[in-house]
């Protein structure tokens, strides 16, 4: 997700705790009590049922979805459970079937027996420091989601939303302009401009948009940029147009006009 919205409320736990008993039956409710305490018992203070929370990522893989979510546990991938599985596994055995193997020729020599519990002890502990790294390796991931791929957070999403709507309404009409001023030998129709946009964004991005054409024009009649006349389309050139806006600015905060 080149850029992911997450709107976040947290239901209540008895809410929660009825979802997990409707899947797991009436017998299940002590332990959802539980589960759902034990989940929750790292988040902040200030997390709390009533609020709703904005969050704003940018370039966020499908895979790492679920470590955005407050409550959500660090867990192993099943690849990973696998691979763990597999290969402590094999070392265990191994290391059982030497120590049955040196049973016998600890009377002979005992130190062997020794040396093959010491080596059985150094595979658990191998196992067991190899799933510490793979459980920090996802905190790793998960503090780099939230620290370097976190762009805002709340008040600061919304203020982002507004900024992009207001980006999306000057794109409007600068689309229009730009086809009106650079293709005016073809002298457009509202209906025509419409077409040759949706057009050219088509070619030009492979999508597919319902361009709002009269909102555009409106926003460039509102200026005094556009001209219409028996339907056909006209702006003022580029030093005209910026004259016109500049003239609106200047008179924008006028203090001795009054209200």
């Amino acid at each position: 997700y080149k850029r992911l919205f997450l709107l976040l409320k947290l239901k209540t736990e008895q809410q929660r705790v009825d979802e997990l008993v409707s899947i797991n039956g009436a017998d299940f409710e002590k332990k959802a009590h539980k589960q759902v305490r034990n989940s929750r018992q790292n988040m902040p203070e200030d997390i709390i049922e009533d609020h709703v929370f904005l969050k704003l990522f940018k370039n966020i893989p499908r895979t790492d979805l679920e470590m955005l979510f407050p409550n959500q546990n660090v867990q192993l991938k099943l690849f990973d459970k696998i691979k763990l599985a597999v290969s402590g596994g094999g070392g265990t055995i191994f290391g059982l079937f030497s120590i049955i193997g040196k049973i016998g020729a600890a009377v002979i020599n005992p130190f062997a027996l020794i040396g093959a519990f010491v080596g059985l002890i150094g595979i658990i502990v191998r196992q067991i420091l190899a799933i510490f790294t793979h459980r920090n390796k996802y905190m790793m991931v998960l503090s780099r989601n939230l620290y370097f791929h976190n762009l805002d957070n709340n008040f600061g999403v919304t203020s982002y939303l507004i900024d992009m709507a207001e980006e999306e309404e000057g794109k409007e009409a600068i689309l229009a302009y730009y086809f009106l001023l650079t293709q005016s030998d073809k002298q457009y129709t509202q209906a025509e401009l419409d077409r040759a946009i949706e057009k050219y964004l088509k070619d030009r991005y492979e999508v597919d948009i319902d361009f709002e054409v009269d909102d555009g024009l409106r926003k460039l009649r509102n200026e005094g940029i556009l001209n219409e006349q028996d339907g056909k389309l006209k702006v003022l050139d580029l030093h005209q147009a910026s004259a016109c806006l500049d003239k609106q600015w200047d008179n924008f905060f006028n203090p001795d006009e009054k209200q």
